[in-house]
């Protein structure tokens, strides 16, 4: 009868076994492994003597003997601190690895982890005393209760439900939230070593830069001090030593103050970041709070837009600095020898000393101008280095991580009105010859039309879709600039412009739900519309950090622990839909083309969207987008008509709001907007620009900012000139095949032979596989790096919008 005692002894020997490895001595990583090792065997220690205690309170329920009665307390008390006490010792992992990356990083002095570590071995042996002392204390003041007390409390408990099973549950996740934390720090320690070495290196051309903008005022100073002291001696005499001197100060100019392969050495450090990762940024209340960081995307975002423009921008500066400076030493020379010459010839004039050195004087007051703005972009740079860029800023959990500040050393667009030219003055004589110059110009540009009607009939289809293509491509010497207009996905909220009544439908969706209604929203629209940017928005606004992002062949989290799933939607929503009984959370499905396969097709994804909707709405709220061509055949297959609580189109913003969104990106790559003479765009030819790209896209926000990025040329280190005209439309080539297939494939985004082949069955190898090689070496198709295939991105809204005019597919909403 005494099972419970003699399990609890058992237990008492493995709690000493796992706390006698604890070894303050050890490294961190070290000490972190030994919780890791111990984490399952204390669980099993802990699972098995509960086991035992429910046994004996079955063997005996009403509690007549001791053992029976620590049965109890065992059960309905003492198992919830043994919970405790393991969140306790996981929590202690994530501290060791935490403090770890931060003192890596320099953010906490060096021996602050090991004073950690001291601290967490006392901290943990006091608590392992108190939580095995709680059991026989406990057990003791039942005993030496009043009879009468200690039956209520007994009987109370013996009428409950045991919740060993409900415990166990828990307490078995603890253990594989300990492998995970432990392996998932492992993998981020040798990001933050690759934070600091961009750190280091970056700060390393700071330093550079900055020591050369002193020496380049330093040779000014000094040049001007010798040679005025020579000239003050005997002028005529000295005037050719002075030349000499001069020759000497400006070869101590002659240092590089270029950045070579800078932009190679950034792409290839980000290149080697992981491209997605999911990190443990906080331990709440039992709950290991992860966060899915694009490490690779995120660090050269923000480098290109918050470092590298400031780094080139010094080096002008510098460069400038230091062409002036060899001008005026190089002037000086010149104006002595020429003195020099003079005097020696008999006919030279008095040299003043003063004289000379005004040159000198000026350039030096300009130069030190001059190096207060270096030294302001050097200052700021360092900031940003060391305030965000390093791997411990992603435990900020309540921030961005890496954000693009775009507001901070923002270039504004410079410049007024154009003033209106007053023609009024023009003779009579100058009024003909305008006239007739304009009626020759109107001859000629008619002649060039003929001409272009003429080659435009000689073209093949294919030809004009490769000057279609070849009309969108960009300078490549201007991809630092590009690239800030052509992220995609979920970027700064900075760069957020416009979409305020779809965001205020979108919270009266939200304010019907917390009132009981389903919660549901569908986001459409065309590619490129920005719907992955305002579900991101909308999620992280009103629902973080309980957010479920739900992708095919990938991972999410519930409760701590880890699910992948597959192209079964069902399963994965049926998981969720199991775990979280108890809070209410946000899943979000974007890109619902992406879930198909052979083996689960739209229609039982589909399907187990509504029969989760009809099940958990009131606790779950489901938001998911998709492109317009899906959602009339899912209203066929499964009403999704009536199964959304609202539906948002995102397929057009205002022309104002395009234009503010290209003037914030454009700011945010710190160059000058110039003109074809090389001057500052004024903001009303800058707003003629904007609407034209407007129209020429639709209204549709994505290929709005990709037009202007491509027809942006670079013009010079820190300039750019839009150079945007309407281009060729894409021709129409379809026939019935090519629509059959390219509706297909932009039904599910992107596809394979593989998919194709059970797509289409036998057909497809002597008719659909040429039709793909055809479109590939077009350039129609494109090849992922993971081997997918796609309609080309620069194409795609045209060609939906080609095959919704011919009748083929359903493309605007």
């Amino acid at each position: 009868m005494a099972r419970t005692v003699e399990q609890f002894s058992q237990f008492e020997t493995e709690l000493n076994r796992c706390l006698s490895v604890l070894d303050a001595g050890k490294q961190v990583v070290a000490y972190a492994s030994s919780l890791v090792l111990a984490a399952e065997d204390l669980v099993y220690a802990v699972s098995t003597l509960g086991e035992a205690a429910e046994k004996t309170i079955q063997e005996d329920p009403r509690a007549e003997h001791e053992d029976t009665q620590m049965a109890y307390v065992l059960i309905y008390e003492w198992l919830d601190n043994s919970k405790n006490f393991m969140i306790l010792w996981r929590d202690c992992i994530f501290a060791l690895h935490n403090g770890e990356v931060k003192e890596q990083e320099g953010r906490v002095a060096p021996g602050t982890t090991k004073k950690l570590l001291r601290q967490i071995n006392e901290r943990l042996l006091g608590a392992a005393s108190e939580w095995h002392d709680f059991g026989l204390r406990r057990t003791q003041e039942i005993q030496e209760m009043r009879k009468r007390d200690r039956k209520r409390l007994l009987e109370q408990w013996r009428l409950q439900k045991s919740p060993l099973e409900t415990y166990q549950e828990q307490l078995k996740q603890i253990p594989e939230q300990c492998d995970r934390i432990q392996e998932q720090h492992l993998d981020l320690y040798p990001i933050a070593h690759q934070f600091t070495e961009i750190r280091l290196h970056l700060l390393e051309k700071l330093d550079r830069f900055w020591s050369q903008c002193l020496d380049v005022g330093s040779v000014v100073r000094d040049a001007n001090e010798v040679c005025t002291e020579l000239l003050k001696k005997d002028p005529e005499k000295n005037l050719g030593r002075v030349a000499a001197k001069l020759e000497d100060f400006d070869e101590d100019l002659d240092f590089e103050t270029s950045l070579p392969d800078l932009e190679d050495y950034l792409n290839q450090q980000v290149r080697s970041f992981p491209e997605k990762m999911q990190v443990p940024v906080q331990v709440d209340r039992g709950l290991v709070l992860l966060q899915e960081v694009q490490f690779r995307r995120k660090a050269r975002a923000w480098l290109e837009s918050e470092v590298v423009p400031l780094l080139f921008q010094i080096q002008v500066d510098l460069e400038n600095s230091r062409n002036e400076a060899r001008m005026t030493l190089l002037n000086l020379r010149n104006w002595s020898l020429l003195l020099a010459r003079e005097h020696k010839e008999g006919n030279g004039r008095p040299v003043h000393p003063d004289e000379f050195s005004q040159l000198p004087n000026e350039l030096t007051q300009r130069l030190n101008t001059s190096a207060e703005s270096i030294e302001s972009l050097v200052n700021m740079i360092r900031e940003r280095l060391d305030h965000e860029f390093r791997l411990s800023a992603v435990y900020r959990h309540n921030q961005e991580f890496l954000p693009l500040a775009t507001q901070s050393t923002l270039q504004q667009l410079r410049g007024g009105e154009d003033s209106i030219v007053n023609r009024t003055g023009r003779t009579i004589a100058a009024g003909f010859r305008e006239a007739w110059k304009f009626m020759a110009n109107q001859v000629v540009n008619f002649q060039n039309f003929l001409q272009l009607v003429e080659k435009e009939e000689t073209l093949s289809d294919s030809e004009k879709i490769v000057r279609f293509l070849e009309e969108r491509q960009s300078d490549p010497r201007n991809g630092q600039y590009e690239s800030i207009f052509r992220a995609q996905g979920f970027i700064s909220t900075s760069f957020i412009v416009g979409r305020e009544g779809e965001m205020t439908h979108a919270e009266k969706v939200l304010d019907s739900w917390e009132n009981g209604y389903r919660g549901s929203l569908l986001l459409t629209g065309k590619r490129f519309c920005g719907k992955t940017l305002f579900g991101e928005r909308l999620a992280e606004k009103y629902f973080a950090p309980h957010i479920l992002r739900l992708e095919p062949n990938s991972f999410f989290t519930v409760q701590g622990r880890k699910y992948e799933t597959t192209y079964d939607l069902g399963h994965a929503l049926e998981l969720i839909r199991k775990y979280t009984l108890n809070y209410k959370t946000l899943i979000w499905i974007d890109d619902f083309e992406h879930w198909w396969s052979p083996e689960f097709n739209y229609y039982q994804n589909g399907r187990a969207i509504k029969d989760f909707l009809e099940h958990q709405s009131g606790q779950t709220f489901l938001m998911v987008s998709m492109g317009n061509g899906l959602r009339p055949r899912l209203d066929k297959l499964v009403d999704w008509n009536r199964l959304f609580q609202a539906h948002i189109n995102l397929d057009h913003m205002t022309s104002p709001e395009v234009h503010r969104a290209i003037e914030l990106r454009h700011n945010a790559t710190h160059q000058r907007l110039v003109d074809e003479l090389g001057n500052d765009l004024n903001p009303k030819a800058f707003r003629r620009f904007t609407r034209a790209v407007y129209q020429a896209a639709g209204g549709n926000i994505g290929e709005a900012l990709t037009e202007w990025a491509f027809s942006t040329r670079r013009r010079g280190d820190n300039t750019v000139e839009n150079i945007f005209q309407y281009g060729h439309t894409l021709p129409d080539f379809l026939d019935e095949d090519l629509a059959v297939l390219f509706g297909s494939i932009m039904m599910q985004r992107r596809t394979s032979e593989f998919r194709l082949r059970q797509f289409f069955g036998p057909v497809f190898t002597h008719k659909y596989s040429l039709l793909v090689r055809r479109m590939l070496n077009v350039g129609v198709l494109v090849r992922g790096g993971d081997d997918w295939l796609e309609i080309n991105p620069i194409l795609a809204n045209e060609l939906g919008i080609l095959l919704e005019r011919n009748g083929y597919i359903r493309y605007s909403g």
